[in-house]
């Protein structure tokens, strides 16, 4: 046998003997008896009861501990996406509303060139011939251009009406008149006095002349009256 096994066996029987034994105190009581006589009846003893030796206990058994439950957390709920809003593309928009619809812009008439009509037949027209000249300073002492409606009258006509001799006293200057030459007019004032022309011819301003007739004309036969 090994040491270590007898050493063992020993340890083993030590604390087998150590172990306290519990005692159990037990009280015996006798009954007597008198009869009449006064005899003491003595009864058999009530034989004492063997005690037993008390088992040692048990060893408790090892108690399981119960699993703490694990609080599982509780499950996050899921947001369910919303479907998303579909625009119809094939949806006609609303026409905007129409535009106003401007009022037609009536023109002004043009105004027609006044054509003054040709003088009936009187007295107190003056028959002659028409030129035109390089208006300037003139006999009146008014100093004019080719664009004014001027005119200046023959010597005889201008040299009767002088009242002095200053010829810019002359009644006749600033007078007006109006030729007439196929179907045109044009109105001009006298200014100045010409030296070749005959009585009744006026010598006109170029624009003057113009608009009775064209310069290639040179000289044209008028009409003309007093304003």
């Amino acid at each position: 046998m090994k040491l270590s096994s007898i050493i063992a066996s020993s340890i083993l029987l030590s604390a087998i003997s150590a172990a306290p034994l519990h005692t159990v105190y037990s009280t015996t009581y006798v009954t007597v008896i008198v009869n009449l006589k006064g005899e003491t009846l003595v009864p058999a003893p009530t034989p004492e009861p063997t005690v037993a030796p008390e088992a040692p206990a048990p060893a408790p058994e090892p108690v399981a501990e119960a699993p703490v439950p694990v609080n599982d957390p509780a499950p996050k709920a899921v947001d369910t996406p919303r479907p998303p809003i579909v625009i119809d593309a094939t949806e006609t928009p609303a026409p905007p509303p129409p535009a106003p619809t401007p009022e037609p812009t009536v023109a002004a008439p043009v105004p027609e060139p006044t054509v003054a009509a040709a003088p009936a037949a009187s007295s107190n027209l003056n028959h002659g011939e028409g030129t035109f000249y390089d208006a300037g300073l003139g006999a009146c002492g008014i100093v004019n251009s080719g664009s004014d409606y001027v005119i200046a009258v023959s010597h005889g006509m201008f040299d009767a009406n002088m009242i002095d001799g200053n010829p810019n006293n002359n009644p006749l200057c600033g007078k007006r008149i109006r030729a007439y030459y196929e179907g045109k007019s044009v109105d001009v004032t006298i200014v100045d006095r010409c030296e070749a022309c005959a009585y009744n011819d006026l010598d006109f301003s170029s624009s003057a002349f113009s608009q009775l007739g064209s310069f290639g004309l040179g000289r044209i036969p008028i009409t003309w009256e007093w304003l």
